[in-house]
């Protein structure tokens, strides 16, 4: 009880004891609504500034010269801000105070009700040091807590301060050192640059050296031409003077074996001329003494085995049975003859575009031979260098050269089989009609392929008198065992080295032929057509 004898005697307690509880309560009550109120309106206040855009904030900023209207208007708003913030957290410290003030009135209250009464039971006065030992005890813990979140703060603060001094630190080393740094950049840059002056200047001489080299080349080019030019005129003048010379020989020799000798050697001199020009167009003399013979006596059986052997010779050459295929070889021959002339052509600008290249090089190696220095040695290995690609273009020109020969041989031994082909085909054919004949090796292909079906009905007719079907059967039997699809060759066409360049043959299961037993069925209904009464006579009676 002596503990708060002081707090009675002081006007506190006077004024708490004038005034009753209840009256106390709604007064702090009404403190509480009013400090609310004025809480809703800033935090109201605050939200609508959060949730302008940051652009509208920081217009004041933003703008490089702003209305004085505007921005007094936004000062004045932050300023209001800022005080209202300030009385709201005035007046929350101050409702805390009060609840502390209150809460002490009230424990004094209850002390001095039981002052006043001292008959009370001792029960309600141990509640009320319950009560009050209780309070105390909150209020430490809420000390202890103080104390632990501040001692939190300040390692974190402490830690705060001592990474700001180590970078600061830092930073101050690094200044220190930047100066240093520079001045090695500008001496690296100033080296840079005195060595790209060394590398112009060099450049600058190199190309006049260059320069120079390319006039004396082309010179030295132009006097090799016409060393050339003079050199194949003087041979071609001694060719013509031995080949004029050649000829007054033979003609002299000519002229004293006429004087000399009797007809009869007249005769074998022609009959040597005849061979020569056998050898080189043998085939188609062949076939015009041959269209001759058929003209004079035709002999069916004999124009047809030669007309065999030529089939069997030409399908032997290209490995082929089918005319279709035979046309489409010769047009791919063709394109593969232009396309060769077209790459010759191509090598051909090369080469002059090398020989331009090499003509400047030669200037400028003959304009550096007065100006001697380190880079001769380079300008000859260049040189070198040039004219190995020129010898490898020319190699390659005569190679496609070579190759073009070669297609072009295998051309005309195909054109050379194909008119053969067709003469014997005009021999064989009863055509009343006379039409123009062919001049291109594809229109003879047409014309062959549109009279070979009607080949096998005229053979039929011509020996329906004589009895000849033996033979004919035997002939297409031998026809179709020559297929490749029908019989195995022991000995597979043998291919010239020539030809296997340029020319590309399919396979064999690509070429198109009818089967053996296809053809032997269609020749049985041809003969059973033709000779229907033999065939019945011929038929073996069952025992």
């Amino acid at each position: 009880m002596d503990c708060f004898s002081d707090d009675m005697g002081s006007p506190d307690t006077e004024s708490i004891r004038a005034l009753s509880l209840r009256e106390q309560r709604l007064r702090i009550e009404q403190q509480e609504k009013q400090n609310q109120t004025e809480f809703n309106a800033v935090r109201e206040i605050f939200e609508n500034e959060q949730k302008l855009p940051r652009a509208a904030r920081t217009l004041g900023n933003s703008l490089p010269n702003p209305k004085p209207g505007l921005q007094s208007i936004v000062e004045k708003q932050q300023r209001r801000l800022c005080t209202m913030v300030e009385q709201y957290n005035a007046l929350q410290h101050t409702l805390r105070l009060r609840e502390s003030q209150l809460q002490k009135m009230e424990r004094t209250m209850k002390c001095l009700e039981l002052d006043s009464n001292p008959d009370m039971d001792e029960r309600h006065y141990d509640q009320a040091r319950q009560i009050l030992d209780h309070g105390i005890y909150n209020r430490v813990r809420q000390l202890e807590n103080c104390l632990e979140k501040m001692s939190i703060k300040i390692t974190e603060a402490e830690n705060i301060h001592n990474t700001y001094i180590e970078v600061q630190e830092h930073l101050r080393r690094e200044v220190r050192e930047t100066p240093l740094v520079l001045e090695k950049l500008q001496s690296a840059v100033i080296r840079g640059q005195t060595e790209l002056s060394h590398v112009a200047q060099m450049s600058h001489a190199a190309q006049a050296a260059v320069e120079s080299t390319k006039g004396m080349l082309v010179q030295l080019e132009r006097q090799l031409v016409m060393e050339r030019r003079a050199l194949e005129s003087e041979l071609h003048s001694k060719h013509q003077e031995k080949k004029k010379e050649v000829e007054a020989r033979m003609e002299r020799e000519d002229g004293e074996r006429r004087v000399s000798h009797a007809p009869g050697k007249l005769k074998d001199q022609r009959k040597a001329d005849g061979a020569k020009d056998a050898l080189t167009d043998i085939i188609d003399s062949a076939a015009f003494r041959e269209v001759q013979q058929s003209a004079t006596q035709p002999n069916t059986q004999q124009s047809h085995v030669k007309l065999v052997k030529e089939m069997d010779y030409l399908k032997e050459a290209l490995s082929c049975t089918d005319l279709q295929e035979l046309e489409s070889r010769l047009v791919s021959q063709r394109a593969m003859r232009e396309q060769l002339h077209t790459q010759i052509r191509q090598c051909e600008e090369q080469i002059a575009q090398r020989q331009q290249g090499l003509a400047t090089l030669e200037l400028q190696y003959a304009q550096s031979k007065f100006k001697p220095g380190a880079g001769s040695g380079r300008y000859k290995q260049m040189q070198a260098a040039l004219y190995a690609e020129l010898e490898q273009e020319r190699q390659r020109c005569w190679e496609w050269e070579a190759k073009l020969g070669k297609a072009r041989t295998v051309l005309q031994r195909v054109e050379q089989g194909v008119n053969n082909l067709f003469y014997l085909m005009t021999c064989l054919s009863n055509q009343e009609e006379a039409t123009e004949a062919p001049r291109d090796a594809v229109e003879k292909l047409q014309e062959i392929d549109s009279r070979l079906p009607s080949l096998p009905a005229s053979e039929l007719e011509q020996t329906k008198e004589g009895g000849g079907s033996d033979k004919l059967w035997t002939f297409l039997v031998q026809s179709t065992m020559m297929e490749p699809r029908n019989c195995k060759r022991a000995n597979s066409p043998a291919y010239n080295s020539n030809t296997e360049d340029t020319f590309q043959f399919r396979s064999q299961e690509e070429d198109y032929s009818l089967s053996r037993d296809e053809i032997k069925r269609r020749n049985k209904q041809l003969i059973e057509a033709s000779q229907p009464k033999k065939k019945a006579h011929k038929s073996p009676k069952k025992s």
